[in-house]
């Protein structure tokens, strides 16, 4: 999958970090079978694709349509263009994703097969289970891996370590993981790149140590603290407080008619003050802004109260009725079936009539 048209769209298609290898594995066959829909059906219809992505859903659908082909009666629909990948042989190409190595390769660098239920348990287990190893195959990254690459280093003779034998370096090095489980299988192309990257460290290294009487006694110079004894001392001086000239909103009185002045202040409101006040100071203007503020809001808070409707009564539903407060002092008809006897509507018994919900 190296063509502009996948490498371009699979980059933001797989998740950025923080994700196991189960998730990208995923998300790089769910891309796959994306691009094969799309791009595969406009080369070959010369139209877009149209349906959902669930094939097997698909499959499954025409494989019922072909059963009972012979069962339906009348006119059927034809059957969609579609190629059901469940009646044909699957294919022997590699599957994309986590390639298993091969049994020569496996061979030439020392690497023991994987074994079901009995390497469940150990780091970077699905990785290995997809590569077919016993321990999976890593770049040097863990501490005990530099250690035990530097230790493989220092160990060798000059002549070795300008042209290593590196396929025996990585059968020793595979030896080492089969007992330590912080050290992981290594191909010879991972040796070989983490080599060119010693190398470079090393030459840095070697590069300080021959330069050390130059630049160690300039750091001991540049870093000593008693070069600030002789600093200029810092002038003193008092802490200034942030002020405002002016702006300070003023309250303003609760009547709603007010005169207005000549420069367009209502009367009887005092001018912001000229002097400067610290902000953070709450002063006696602020503090009559904030309370009508707060006020305002409140009253608009609180719910209306409705007005309370007069008593009626519950028999006749008039309002002068003595059955206002009970309704055995109603002498009057019933405002439903018109009997006097009738105590009008029980609400404990609402689905039976007005005469008979009281027996």
């Amino acid at each position: 999958m190296t063509e502009g048209g996948v490498h371009t769209h699979l980059r933001p298609h797989l998740p950025t970090s923080g994700s196991s290898l189960q998730h990208v594995e995923a998300a790089l066959l769910d891309f796959v079978l994306y691009h094969n829909l799309m791009v595969g059906t406009m080369n070959t219809t010369g139209t877009r694709y149209q349906g959902h992505f669930s094939i097997w859903l698909t499959n499954k659908i025409q494989e019922l349509r072909l059963y009972l082909k012979d069962v339906l009666v009348g006119p059927q629909t034809p059957d969609p263009p579609w190629v059901n990948g469940n009646l044909y042989q699957q294919t022997t190409e590699v599957p994309i994703g986590i390639l298993p190595v091969p049994k020569d390769v496996q061979d030439t660098n020392g690497l023991s097969d994987y074994v079901e239920g009995l390497n469940h348990r150990q780091a970077y287990d699905y990785l290995a289970k997809r590569q077919g190893t016993r321990k999976a195959i890593l770049l040097v990254h863990t501490p005990s891996e530099r250690a035990l690459f530097r230790n493989f280093k220092q160990k060798s003779s000059s002549s070795h370590l300008s042209s290593p034998d590196w396929k025996q370096e990585v059968k020793i090095w595979n030896g080492y993981a089969d007992s330590n489980p912080d050290i992981h299988y290594k191909l010879t192309e991972q040796l070989q790149l983490y080599f060119s990257h010693w190398k470079s460290t090393l030459n840095t290294k070697e590069s300080l140590s021959m330069t050390e009487m130059a630049w160690l006694p300039l750091i001991h110079e540049l870093t000593d603290l008693t070069r600030t004894l002789n600093a200029p001392p810092v002038p003193e001086r008092d802490f200034q407080p942030h002020l405002i000239n002016g702006g300070l909103i003023i309250a303003t009185p609760p009547s709603s008619s007010l005169i207005q002045s000549d420069a367009g202040r209502p009367l009887g409101v005092d001018e912001p003050p000229s002097t400067p006040m610290p902000p953070y100071e709450v002063q006696p203007a602020q503090h009559s802004v904030v309370h009508q503020r707060i006020t305002a809001a409140q009253a608009q808070s609180k719910p209306k109260k409705r007005p309370q409707q007069p008593r009626h009564c519950a028999k006749c539903g008039q309002l002068m009725c003595p059955g206002r407060q009970t309704r055995r002092n109603c002498r009057n008809k019933c405002k439903h079936c018109l009997q006097h006897a009738c105590r009008g509507p029980n609400p404990a018994q609402p689905s039976r009539r007005y005469h008979e919900a009281w027996d």
